[in-house]
């Protein structure tokens, strides 16, 4: 066993899934002075060293959550600078990424495109969530997240 402490938590992961710590056989085996220490003990003072240990523990553990959480929220912190949003809105036209990957053109491989359409955005919905209508001859009305959808930017083309 490791007593080790996880710079996370600053605590054993053996300590916040059992509530104790963790003795090696072999400090039990050669009788190390806290297990010496132990065996003198009288059984009522033992009990209530044992529930005054899990208080303290109870304790512990709520602070590793807030820690853990604090933690999470830094790291959404740092990850959420690098995003940048796409939002659209009605009238847009856009390209729906073709997922999943096995449904690509077998004859083509790995040149088959990854992005079909064009498709105009008919209706938003919360949560980036959209409406979208294919403008070929198919008229498809699909419901797609907006993280599978990119602006459509027409080519120019030289006459």
């Amino acid at each position: 066993m490791s007593n080790i402490s996880h710079e996370a938590t600053n605590s054993t992961p053996f300590r916040l899934t059992f509530r104790h710590d963790a003795v090696p056989p072999v400090e039990i085996y050669l009788q190390s002075t806290i297990i010496q220490w132990q065996d003198g003990i009288l059984s009522d003072h033992y009990w209530n060293m044992i529930l005054d240990e899990l208080i303290d523990l109870d304790e512990e553990m709520l602070d590793v959550l807030d820690m853990l959480v604090r933690q999470k929220e830094r790291v959404a912190k740092v990850y959420n600078k690098k995003v940048r949003a796409k939002t659209f809105i009605s009238g847009d036209c856009v390209w729906k990424v073709i997922l999943p990957v096995d449904q690509k053109d077998i004859t083509l491989g790995k040149w088959s495109p990854n992005w079909e359409g064009t498709f105009q955005i008919i209706q938003v919905f919360s949560n980036n969530a959209y409406e979208i209508e294919e403008l070929s001859h198919d008229r498809r009305i699909l419901r797609v997240n907006g993280k599978y959808l990119k602006r459509y930017k027409p080519m120019l083309q030289k006459v």
